[in-house]
């Protein structure tokens, strides 16, 4: 009765890998899409941020917009994703990811072309719905959410 039972555990595993927190591949395959798509010049119909960043950090992009008024821009006039006005063109390479636990990743993107020469740092979290960019790190903010929640 306990080998049928031992037995029954084991098939039941067989083909099912448990995540492990050094389990980089989803966080590498997330950040190199969103960056493909940014790299060839989609600025005109860009991801939604539904898709790339948590509900915090939309609702700072949201309350960043309210501050600023109807008609103007708020303090992110810039591309997050590079720190600059177009993604488009951009030659991207992923940096080492380090992962802290199940829920969070941290990666960092070098960014270039012939004149742009950036490292963004992404500060990810894991949703319901995937992987998404919880914070933003480039050489000009420490911290996209603190930024933007300065008023």
């Amino acid at each position: 009765m306990i080998f049928r039972s031992c037995a029954v555990i084991v098939l039941l595993g067989i083909g099912l890998r448990p995540l492990k927190a050094q389990d980089t591949a989803p966080v590498h395959d997330f950040v190199d899409g969103i960056y493909a798509w940014d790299s060839n010049d989609q600025a005109d119909d860009p991801l939604p941020d539904e898709k790339v960043y948590t509900p915090a950090l939309i609702h700072l992009f949201h309350d960043d917009q309210r501050r600023a008024g109807k008609g103007n821009i708020g303090k992110l006039d810039f591309d997050p994703l590079c720190s600059c006005q177009d993604a488009g063109g951009l030659k991207y390479a992923l940096g080492p990811i380090s992962m802290s636990g199940f829920t969070t990743s941290k990666v960092t993107v070098h960014l270039s072309d012939s004149n742009f020469s950036s490292n963004i740092t992404l500060f990810l979290r894991r949703t319901p719905k995937g992987w998404r960019i919880d914070d933003v790190q480039t050489n000009k903010i420490a911290s996209l959410r603190q930024f933007l929640g300065k008023e």
